[in-house]
């Protein structure tokens, strides 16, 4: 990475995990905030280890919330994403995910809280055999799958009643 001084750049990095974050150190997290970088999105999920095992994000709730407090001291925003509906996931799941976002909020003054979206099944995917297993039917052609959204519930699981009280 080569920096110029007197080169002004804004960036963002989108589509980062703590999986890889976590293996950085502070010369390297240092030089990715002086290189001009600005925003940080983190697809962190769920505040559930159940959920993050089942996804196989290869992270801890614990890690999230210690790598958040580590990030704190460098001068860039960090987005997280998160996601509720997913196959199997219980109200105890939803609420660890919930207050995970309070504690990243409360932890760090530069976390911030992408809107919570919710899960859409996906073909060859390891989940996609686990949402069609509780109950998810796939459409049957392009204007079907065009319907779905991470703004909306696509899953027979999940209701309006359970996540929008």
């Amino acid at each position: 990475m080569v920096i110029k001084e007197n080169l002004e750049l804004e960036w963002e990095a989108a589509g980062t995990s703590i999986d890889s974050i976590k293996k950085m150190d502070d010369g390297i997290l240092k030089k990715i905030e002086r290189s001009g970088c600005k925003n940080i999105y983190i697809g962190v999920e769920s505040g559930s280890d159940k959920i993050l095992k089942r996804i196989n994000k290869r992270i801890t709730r614990a890690e999230v919330i210690s790598l958040n407090k580590k990030l704190k001291k460098y001068n860039f925003n960090l987005i997280y994403n998160f996601m509720v509906g997913f196959p199997g996931e219980s109200n105890s799941d939803v609420r660890k995910t919930i207050s995970m976002i309070y504690q990243l909020k409360n932890d760090n003054k530069n976390a911030n809280i992408s809107p919570i979206y919710f899960y859409t099944p996906y073909p060859n995917t390891k989940m996609y055999g686990y949402a069609k297993s509780s109950g998810f039917v796939e459409p049957k052609d392009l204007s079907g799958w065009s319907n779905f959204e991470w703004r909306k519930i696509n899953v027979p699981w999940a209701s309006d009643k359970k996540y929008l009280k």
